[in-house]
């Protein structure tokens, strides 16, 4: 963390680390190498209680996420496999699901570069 981290309020991966962990105010604060008062000021900042929302996020999500793309080839496999099956209620809500993933899929992809756009614009009038 750089003197700039501070002064913004930030804190220290370190002490982040050991907030999401549980540890204590008094051990974040040891850690973070500032007092207790001053920990519970930078916790009561929007920036910091932002970073650590999405330190929590990540740390609860990143394996979920994980996990299910990692299992999606073989999900994608399977769908594939039953548009070759005799069946044709299963062969109709196969594609259905195929076709519906891909849209979503597609569609999201657009809306979060739309939103980078935005953002992106924002960022540079409020600068």
């Amino acid at each position: 963390m750089t003197s700039g981290d501070r002064a913004r309020g930030g804190l220290p991966p370190a002490a982040l680390l050991a907030l999401l962990a549980g540890e204590s105010n008094a051990e974040v604060a040891k850690l973070a190498g500032m007092s207790e008062r001053t920990l519970r000021r930078r916790l009561a900042d929007p920036g910091v209680k932002r970073e650590i929302r999405d330190a929590r996020e990540w740390q609860i999500n990143g394996p979920v996420v994980g996990g299910l793309a990692g299992a999606a080839p073989k999900a994608v496999r399977a769908l594939v496999e039953l548009l070759d099956c005799g069946n044709e209620t299963v062969r109709v809500a196969a594609a259905r699901a195929i076709l519906d993933g891909l849209l979503k899929y597609r569609e999201h992809g657009d809306l979060s570069a739309r939103l980078a756009e935005i953002e992106a614009a924002l960022a540079g009038r409020d600068a």
